[in-house]
């Protein structure tokens, strides 16, 4: 049973899980974004690591002790960019605000109920849908450069523990023998976290699978290379969108649009706090020494993960960087 018709703005992998969640349950869906094919954005080529059990607050005590040295650009992988516009210091003194211990423990656990959540989503999505995006239960690593940092990893481990996820506190040798690969890893470690529900997948593939599925199973549409103009009211109530094709109309407007969207939706809501943030990738064949399990390099702050016969590393962020 059709139950109403639904525009959502942006093709990324927000959009388009949206899309589909919507399309099972009976509505029209028209997903619209001003990009030339789905999946332009953060969502084309990010570090494809479905972290499921990587829910970690980063508003936190410990950041705190490393805003200075990320205000003097010292830290070469993670780089802030402030801005004096309003809404960027609006989300700073917000930032500031959650960076305390009882708030990101809370944070921390409350992502991590949502992502497990999502993890089944997912797998039923698979099961029924048949997305092909190079999906695998791969597991992860997190390799910490020094004890000190590994004995603060256990606690969050301790936390996170608290939802049965499974997480593990390893030893060099012990993370050696789950993955060999690692006995020819340059960088120190002195341990790792494992964690066996993590999983890995193709960002892109799967978005351009979501909003296909969701637009054949709502019999909306898509529609791209299409600029959001402004929305569209009667009375108080948006009924849909101005674009510069045309005007589309709805009976709800979903935005997921990333760091946009305060821009998009600021005319008629308080803009939420979004700061933008932009990460660098590239993918390369594997080889005989590539790892089977993801790898995140904590200090480096770079992820490395197999997808099918290639490997995805990323790393770096820009935060503020527009």
């Amino acid at each position: 049973m059709e139950r109403g018709k639904v525009i959502v703005i942006g093709a990324g992998a927000v959009g388009g899980a949206t899309a589909l969640a919507l399309a099972e349950r009976g509505y029209r869906v028209d997903v619209v974004d001003a990009a030339a094919q789905v999946a332009s954005g953060a969502s084309h080529a990010n570090g494809a690591q479905l972290s499921y059990s990587y829910t970690d607050a980063m508003a936190s005590p410990a950041l705190l002790k490393k805003i200075p040295a990320l205000l003097a650009m010292a830290d070469p992988a993670f780089r802030y960019h402030p801005r004096l516009d309003r809404d960027h210091l609006r989300w700073g003194l917000s930032f500031l605000n959650n960076c305390d211990q009882a708030v990101a423990d809370r944070t921390t656990l409350n992502v991590l109920r949502l992502a497990l959540q999502s993890r089944e989503t997912m797998h039923d999505w698979i099961a029924r849908h048949g997305i092909d995006f190079r999906h695998r239960a791969a597991g992860k690593l997190h390799l910490y450069a020094t004890e000190a940092e590994l004995t603060a990893a256990a606690g969050q481990v301790a936390l996170k523990n608290r939802l049965d996820i499974g997480q593990e506190v390893l030893t060099r040798d012990q993370a050696i023998r789950l993955e060999p690969a690692l006995r020819h890893y340059r960088a120190p470690f002195a341990g790792a976290v494992y964690s066996p529900l993590d999983e890995v997948g193709d960002p892109a593939a799967f978005t351009r699978g979501a909003v296909q599925r969701a637009v054949a199973l709502g019999g909306g549409a898509l529609h791209l290379n299409t600029r959001v103009q402004e929305f569209l009211f009667h009375k108080d109530d948006v009924i849909g969108v101005r674009t510069d094709k045309g005007d589309l109309l709805a009976d709800t407007l979903i935005v997921a649009a990333g760091w946009q969207t305060p821009r998009l939706v600021g005319e008629i809501d308080q803009p939420p706090l979004i700061a933008p943030m932009t990460g660098y990738s590239f993918t390369y064949d594997a080889t005989e020494f590539s790892p089977d399990i993801s790898l995140t390099d904590v200090s480096a702050k770079t992820v490395l993960c197999r997808l099918g016969d290639q490997v995805r590393m990323a790393g770096i962020a820009d935060l503020g960087l527009v």
